[in-house]
């Protein structure tokens, strides 16, 4: 339904699935496979995501820190919650983009190789899948603006979602 898939991602045997879930009743439980290392995969609050254009740009950003030995975290699924934040502080990344066991919302960002099949996990999930398009309608624009200080006279010339893509893209420059 909702799973969007991207296979051969940035031209390696990759594929970046995405799939987001709301009324999640088994939270905790998923959180634990994934923490064990039993699933491969980023679990993110779908409050501070503007777009899945703003994943893609944390994923890219991740896989090449990965790949250059560059990476901050230890596996590329913690890289992408630390790609995505604007500061280079790893727990506040965790704290601010990974659920908590109380959510019921979920955004799950897989990064697997190809053989590797999304739906294993993905059937443990007790929630209803919804389409990717109806992120915005889970976004909360003020928590977004905060986390990534955002003021206001800045979205007079760009977008929010600009505004979130600068700050990730150069975070390694400028950090805030």
């Amino acid at each position: 339904m909702g799973l969007k898939s991207y296979e051969n991602f940035l031209g390696s045997n990759l594929t970046l699935s995405i799939v987001l879930y709301k009324d999640v009743r088994n939270l905790s439980e998923v959180r634990k496979l994934v923490i064990e290392g039993k699933f491969e995969a980023a679990l993110i609050k779908p409050s501070v995501v503007v777009d899945p254009f703003q994943v893609l740009v944390a994923v890219n950003k991740a896989v090449h820190l990965h790949s250059n030995n560059k990476k901050y975290t230890r596996t590329l699924h913690s890289e992408i919650l630390y790609s995505l934040a604007p500061s280079k502080n790893i727990s506040d990344s965790y704290k601010k983009f990974g659920v908590t066991d109380q959510e019921t919302s979920v955004l799950i960002v897989s990064l697997a190789e190809e053989s590797t099949k999304p739906q294993d996990f993905l059937s443990v999930i007790q929630g209803q899948q919804v389409a990717l398009e109806s992120l915005p309608e889970f976004t909360d624009l003020d928590t977004v603006k905060k986390v990534y200080k955002i003021p206001d006279i800045e979205l007079s010339i760009g977008t929010v979602l600009e505004a979130v893509v600068n700050r990730i893209a150069s975070k390694d420059i400028v950090s805030l």
